[in-house]
């Protein structure tokens, strides 16, 4: 049982870990080149369309 808790800690580890870096890269070039555009504004609005549908449609 140990053995498993210890699994999911690390793969939990890894994963928020992951999420990290990749939001930490899009920050970068989002802020560098596209600060005045809309391309920021339409994208941060289709990832809320998105994860709003995937509330709505997911099944407990």
């Amino acid at each position: 049982m140990m053995f498993l808790g210890l699994l999911y800690v690390g793969l939990a580890l890894v994963t928020d870990s992951v999420y990290v870096l990749l939001a930490s890269r899009l920050r970068r070039l989002f802020t560098g080149r596209l600060t005045a555009g809309r391309l920021p504004q339409v994208a941060s609005g289709v990832v809320y369309i998105r994860l709003g549908l995937s509330t709505a449609l997911s099944r407990r």
